[in-house]
């Protein structure tokens, strides 16, 4: 989807409304997979968010990401 990346679009040929209806699947896959938080914390989640980038290797193709770099 960006250009400077070197992710692949795994949806490549795929329409719009295909693309759309795999991310909510996706989504949905993903929530299930973690327990239930009946809270949300901006910060400490942000915080996690920010470990588990750089952890799993997102970094290495977009570069890292802190939350100064945020507009």
């Amino acid at each position: 989807m960006h250009a400077d990346t070197r992710m692949p679009d795994v949806l490549a040929g795929r329409s719009n409304a295909e693309r759309v209806d795999a991310a909510a699947s996706l989504a949905v896959y993903v929530r299930s997979l973690a327990p239930v938080d009946d809270g949300f914390d901006v910060a400490s989640d942000w915080k996690r968010g920010e470990r588990l980038y750089h952890q799993v290797g997102c970094v290495q193709c977009h570069g890292p990401r802190t939350a100064d770099a945020v507009t």
